[in-house]
């Protein structure tokens, strides 16, 4: 099988792009194409139906949360069962806390988003740096797990596989550790004040300007939702693409995000004036 990419620039150590559909675990299975669905209600309806756009991402990230806790921690219960009783945290915060919840999601969405396109930029001009792939890459990658159990006989236990969610996210964590020590002085300093900056500011204008607020968190979440199953489910093993681009990454996901702010804005002129849900 022809290697996901010959440049060293553009691999990383488990190259999980190349792990065909049905090696993956069922939660892989489940959350790639469940993550498609919530980012597409973000981007249809995620502003203006606030509680919706809210559940939408409380579901995202408590299952993701519940999946790492039961992967990092290796309890003995089933992982959906975890990963249920965190959606049902976060989507109860979400709910009870609605625009505290909207305003947080705002800040952080806002700072991934400055965040990619640094790493786009940085990857398009560094030489030898540690800045291997664009951010939704490295987030489907973290992702894109193999099935923690084969069944080899009935009457035998199953038997742990050789990579989980948290190496994965161990993984993450040492490549962004490794591209924060390779950036230059000034580069560190824009990078601390782009960040903080951005994620400071977006739950600035979250509990200042809701309604403005909910629409671009709802859609830059659900843009970058889409863009992760889309990476998940259709990168092709042994061939370039997209995927591996930090620029066309980030182009994808503003024009999906801008696309979402565009049909909310229409629907809601043609919607009745009216209290939110």
């Amino acid at each position: 099988m022809a290697d996901w990419d010959s440049s060293p620039e553009l691999t990383d150590r488990h190259g999980m792009l190349e792990a065909p559909l049905d090696t993956l675990s069922i939660e892989s299975k489940a959350w790639l194409p469940l993550m498609g669905i919530c980012g597409m209600l973000l981007l249809m309806v995620g502003g203006l139906v606030v509680r919706l756009g809210a559940v939408a991402i409380g579901l995202s990230i408590g299952g993701i949360a519940g999946w790492l806790l039961w992967s990092e921690a290796q309890l003995t219960v089933p992982s959906w069962l975890l990963m249920t009783a965190c959606c049902l945290v976060t989507i109860g915060m979400a709910l009870l806390l609605t625009r505290f919840f909207t305003a947080v999601a705002h800040g952080i969405i806002l700072s991934l988003w400055v965040l990619g396109w640094m790493n786009a930029w940085l990857q398009l001009h560094s030489t030898g740096s540690s800045l291997q792939k664009p951010l939704p890459t490295m987030l489907t990658e973290m992702l894109l797990v193999e099935s923690s159990f084969e069944l080899t006989d009935d009457s035998m236990p199953p038997s742990a596989s050789d990579v989980s969610l948290s190496e994965n996210v161990h993984v993450l964590f040492e490549n962004a550790r490794d591209a924060w020590e390779s950036l230059s002085e000034t580069w560190s300093l824009i990078a601390v004040f782009g960040i903080s900056g951005s994620l400071i500011i977006g739950m600035l204008l979250g509990l200042v300007m809701p309604r403005p607020a909910a629409m671009s968190m709802s859609c830059g979440w659900g843009g970058l939702l889409v863009l992760i199953a889309l990476i998940g489910l259709f990168a092709k093993t042994g061939s370039t693409g997209p995927w591996q681009s930090g620029i066309a990454t980030m182009l994808i996901w503003s024009v999906l995000s801008v696309s979402g702010i565009a049909i909310q804005r229409m629907l809601r002129r043609n919607k009745p004036v009216g209290p939110q849900a």
